[in-house]
């Protein structure tokens, strides 16, 4: 389909170009098509050998034609001058506004791209939480910022106690059923301010910047393990209960 277009314009440029002359313009749709079929979503449907032969087919009709016409090669129709004016600006628009549409797509294609490999980056593919890269970040900034403000932060990490019994016994997909499971309970904190990201295999982190206090946040996440371990998760119509350690270091010019 996408070749079928290209092939149709391509037409289209030579018989009007042709019939109208160069002074009309028509062969300008040539640098669209060029531009075009370098685009992202166009590209991936052909080979990238397919794609330069094609830009290479259009520069080279591009000069024939202009080779033609230098040469005063006589045509069946040809318009007076201020007709030709007239189809020039307008074909001379059109491919400007036909050439910024691509240069819209492919920017926005490519913008959506970045912050789909930004999002893979920074987030961890199973829990959708920060993924340790983006965590050690965060705790670099912070620690950073310790340095001119003076204001401790608080970081706790949560660990399934015994969570290779889990995989023996109820399977790897249940296990992960078990992380997706905990960390939906932990995105909850998120509302407080707090950051929360996965920091290994059955391992969690939760950063408390410093206008939560020290006390509450360890009151709450005592509220969340008591949560955890008195509570079960389903997987493949399996009840699998487990329970957590939360361990608390409060960041203060240096750990402990």
């Amino acid at each position: 389909w996408v070749n079928t277009c290209f092939i149709s314009i391509l037409i289209f440029t030579i018989v009007n170009t042709l019939f109208a002359g160069w002074q009309a313009g028509f062969q300008n749709f040539l640098f669209s098509e060029v531009v075009a079929i370098f685009l992202p979503n166009i590209r991936k449907s052909s080979n990238i050998g397919k794609v330069f032969a094609f830009a290479t087919f259009f520069a080279i009709t591009y000069f024939v034609l202009f080779i033609l016409f230098l040469n005063n090669v006589d045509f069946t129709y040809v318009l007076n001058t201020p007709g030709l004016n007239k189809l020039y600006i307008i074909n001379t628009v059109a491919t400007f506004f036909t050439m910024m549409m691509f240069a819209y797509v492919y920017s926005t294609h490519s913008e959506k791209r970045l912050n789909e490999l930004s999002r893979r980056a920074d987030f961890d593919e199973l829990t959708k939480l920060y993924n340790r890269y983006a965590i050690n970040q965060i705790l670099v900034n912070l620690i950073e910022e310790f340095k001119y403000t003076k204001k401790p932060f608080s970081v706790a990490i949560l660990d399934i106690d015994f969570f290779k019994n889990v995989n023996d016994t109820y399977g790897h997909n249940s296990g992960d059923d078990v992380l997706k499971g905990i960390a939906k309970i932990l995105k909850k904190y998120t509302k407080t301010g707090a950051t929360v990201g996965r920091w290994g295999e059955e391992e969690f982190i939760i950063i408390a910047p410093s206008h939560i206090d020290t006390n509450k946040f360890v009151w709450d996440l005592d509220t969340i393990r008591k949560y955890i371990n008195s509570g079960e998760f389903v997987s493949a119509r399996q009840r699998i209960a487990v329970t957590v350690s939360i361990g608390v270091d409060r960041y203060r010019d240096g750990w402990g």
